[in-house]
């Protein structure tokens, strides 16, 4: 067997080129640390954002200026350390990711804290994680080349002087830049994964937004929301403009529950409406109900018998939106 890897950073390098870079160097970059924007009343917060943008205006460009690239890391390994609760939410770390103990320790009204239909227990945005922990920027006459310089980059450490700095978001003069996000350290074990999601995004700015990191807030928002989220909105597309939240999930009661039960939701109109349970694994092992309700405060009938004890999901499908529940059967 092998021994791991410690102490050990993951990133990615990134390079635009926004432009002609021969000879020109208009690049700037910088990055963003856990921000509040508000954008037409609405707060939003970005976080974990390496961006690059260009104001020089170059032959044959149409004004307004190009837009901007950014990177956001949606997730990065669990900083999950047993007998502490970094999140202080009253679940020992260890137990962060186990949805048995929810199920014993846990009251059922604090298995969703953000209200996303998503339990706590499978919701990344849920659980403490190392986060971007280095953003270094380069330029071409200026980038680690060794083995040696590229790990104390990727550690935060200037490579040059030694000196611990690990995040350059003050934007400099314009040059050819490029940057280097990481996480870290970590510890892989053999045979163990990690993950790590990144999300490239781009967003027009000049004439809309004072600057061009307000562009990419929006668009971090809905980018950490989708994947949040299991990349599916309970909002169709042509709705997310208006920025509403989702319409209110599905309950199951009693929960747990027994041999049957009620699930209980409300249509904002009539639609055909879907219901399904499934197990842990993501596997539909009943279907509850399909069929055509009015637009009111409903209940279904729950029936699980010959369903084994254990936590399910109760996912509810109608008119193009999608909930779920964790429910427990007990037996």
């Amino acid at each position: 067997m092998g021994q791991g890897l410690n102490n050990c950073y993951i990133g990615i390098g990134m390079d635009s080129d926004i432009g002609n870079e021969s000879g020109m160097g208009n690049d700037i970059m910088s990055g963003i640390l856990k921000r509040i924007y508000n954008i037409g009343g609405t707060e939003y917060v970005a976080d974990n954002i390496g961006y690059q943008w260009q104001e020089a205006e170059e032959p044959g460009w149409v004004p307004p200026v190009p837009g901007v690239m950014g990177v956001d890391l949606l997730q990065t390994p669990f900083d999950l350390v047993t007998g502490q609760d970094k999140d202080a939410d009253g679940i020992p770390d260890q137990y962060e990711r186990d949805s048995a103990y929810y199920a014993q320790n846990v009251p059922p009204s604090q298995w969703d804290a953000d209200t996303d239909y998503v339990p706590d227990w499978r919701d990344a945005s849920e659980n403490p994680q190392k986060g971007m922990t280095a953003l270094k920027r380069f330029t071409l006459n200026l980038e680690p080349n060794r083995d040696p310089e590229r790990y104390l980059t990727l550690a935060g450490y200037n490579f040059q002087t030694g000196a611990y700095e690990p995040y350059d978001t003050v934007p400099p003069a314009p040059d050819d830049q490029r940057f280097l996000m990481a996480s870290g350290p970590l510890t892989i074990l053999p045979d163990s994964v990690e993950t790590f999601i990144f999300a490239v995004m781009f967003a027009n700015w000049a004439g809309i937004y004072g600057a061009p990191d307000t562009a990419l807030a929006l668009v971090d928002y809905w980018a950490q929301r989708y994947y949040d989220m299991s990349w599916f909105l309970y909002t169709p597309v042509e709705e997310l403009k208006s920025r509403e939240r989702p319409a209110a999930g599905v309950s199951v009661y009693p929960n747990p529950l027994g041999p049957t039960g009620q699930a209980r939701f409300t249509l904002d109109k009539p639609a055909t409406v879907t219901l399904k349970i499934y197990n842990l694994a993501g596997q539909a092992v009943r279907e509850i109900y399909r069929g055509y309700r009015s637009a009111s405060r409903q209940e279904v009938r729950l029936d699980t018998r010959g369903l084994s004890a254990g936590t399910y999901f109760l996912v509810l499908e109608a008119d193009g939106k999608c909930a779920s529940r964790q429910l427990v059967v007990v037996r």
